[in-house]
């Protein structure tokens, strides 16, 4: 294989592979659809607060001439999610794991090797965890949304209602994940994506229905031009990139992705895999292939599910709110979407919007505890703060999707009951680490992957092109933050 693991010591390169089991790959659709799920978690994740928040917001703000960006910024993040997720089953290691790998500044971790070398953890790794900290308060934002949805829905709680609500969401959601695996996930994941899609593209479809509110299909093709004149808003540019680096993958599903694949089994159905010192055996190398291809087609499956949603988002908040110039803000922002119902299905507006809002909001709450559950213990691990085997590394992450959901519902009830600026925050940490994703997966594709799995030259182009976008993403969310100190400084002076 390539020399991914000679410049940096490790204990640990195969734990989560666990036991192989070759396991010959679908080589039919149907095999392969019956094979998917990884992908349906992350849409899960993904669909949510981004695509309620930003970009119907967006849509509210800039109308339909940013169609064309928003179908852009699902789609150009794909390239670097697969890249992570064949080195991981083309090497059976973890996302966190390979990334520890990329040359550059290490700091020590005060633990030991068992010969007594000491441990530590590279630049990718502690930007990681910077980022992981104010998703914390993301998560808060999405219990937080639950809570107030759930509040308008039933009233009878009083002041106090969305935290008691978002608190209960929270209960829920640890008590989901103490007793869950992957299968429980992927089939809550399915459940509550099938609900949300249908919700949100019905609304969508049907708001074409009324003269009042329908796109003109000339419109519609004028939204897919970058160059057309029906941007209004004096601040498009800014409210774009800010919905670019929000909506699709971000930098947290594209490091949990990787091990979802694992859990599924891509990484152990292709069987123990050659060392680093050997060269790949054609039968390996052909199952690895196999078990590759069903992950990309999960990955273009997913693709597809949340560029629909998304779409049908910023589409009910081009057509209803930005010519009636409703702007969802700060704790109104369920209540203010559902106006986005009213046209199309009346009183009863109120009910599906937030059945809907409940399903995209839990969803992603749910699913981001999980894989936040995961990437945290596995953090761990590799810093050599926790035993490598894999009975710690489950009640490790037990305790952690109960931990880490205190923490954040914590978080909206006691600091700040605005579920958007908690989002904003989480978003724009993402897009800080997204150009590091997309770098480190450039050199996963030159130096992780064995070269009987390496893509080709048109593959590798749009993984150049993905990783613009990232970049462009991260510049502008540094801009971001950059602008929101400055905003907090002149405050506190």
């Amino acid at each position: 294989m390539s020399s991914v693991g000679s410049a940096v010591r490790t204990e640990s390169s195969d734990s989560a592979v666990r036991t192989a089991d070759p396991t010959e790959p679908p080589t039919t659709l149907l095999g392969t659809l019956k094979h998917l799920g990884p992908g349906v978690i992350i849409a899960g994740a993904i669909v949510g607060s981004g695509e309620l928040f930003a970009t119907t917001g967006t849509g509210a703000r800039v109308g339909i001439g940013l169609l064309w960006l928003i179908l852009l910024g699902c789609a150009i993040k794909v390239f670097v999610q697969v890249e992570l997720g064949r080195a991981a089953v083309a090497t059976g290691r973890t996302t966190l794991d390979l990334l520890n790998r990329v040359p550059g500044p290490r700091v020590p971790t005060g633990a030991r090797f068992s010969d007594g070398t000491a441990r530590a953890v590279n630049w990718v790794v502690l930007l990681w965890a910077a980022m992981m900290l104010t998703q914390l308060g993301q998560v808060g934002g999405l219990a937080g949304g639950v809570g107030q949805a759930m509040h308008l829905a039933l009233p009878g709680l009083g002041e106090h209602g969305p935290a008691l609500w978002a608190t209960l969401a929270g209960i829920l959601t640890a008590a989901l994940l103490w007793g869950g695996r992957y299968r429980l996930i992927q089939a809550l994941s399915a459940v509550l994506v099938a609900a949300f899609t249908a919700l949100t593209v019905g609304n969508a479809v049907a708001l074409q229905s009324t003269p009042e509110f329908a796109l003109p299909t000339g419109d519609l093709l004028a939204g897919l031009n970058p160059l057309n004149d029906l941007v209004d808003a004096p601040d498009a540019v800014f409210i774009a990139l800010a919905a670019f680096g929000l909506i699709g993958v971000g930098a947290t599903e594209l490091v949990a992705y990787p091990y979802w694949c694992l859990e599924k089994g891509y990484a152990r159905f292709a069987g123990v895999r050659p060392n680093e010192a050997s060269a790949e055996t054609p039968a390996w190398t052909a199952r690895a292939k196999g078990w590759m291809r069903v992950m990309r087609a999960d990955a273009f499956a997913a693709l597809v599910v949340y560029t629909v949603s998304t779409v049908a988002f910023y589409l009910i908040g081009a057509a209803v709110l930005h010519p009636t110039g409703v702007h969802p803000q700060g704790s109104e922002t369920i209540s203010a979407l559902a106006s986005a119902y009213e046209p199309v299905f009346g009183k009863e507006a109120g009910w599906l919007f937030l059945a809907g809002a409940v399903a995209v909001l839990y969803s992603t709450l749910l699913i981001a505890t999980a894989a936040n559950a995961r990437m945290w213990a596995d953090g761990a691990r590799v810093a050599g703060w926790l035993r490598d085997d894999e009975g710690t590394y489950r009640f490790a992450v037990k305790i952690l999707s109960v931990l880490l959901t205190a923490i954040s519902v914590g978080l909206f009830v006691f600091v700040s009951s605005d579920p958007v600026l908690l989002v904003v925050i989480g978003g724009v940490a993402q897009s800080l680490l997204l150009p590091v994703l997309g770098v480190a997966a450039l050199w996963m594709r030159f130096r992780v992957a064995p070269p009987g799995l390496r893509p080709g030259a048109v593959w590798t182009a749009c993984l150049f092109l993905s990783v613009a976008g990232l970049a462009l993403a991260g510049a502008f969310g540094g801009y971001t933050a950059a602008m929101k100190l400055i905003e907090w400084l002149n405050a506190a002076v």
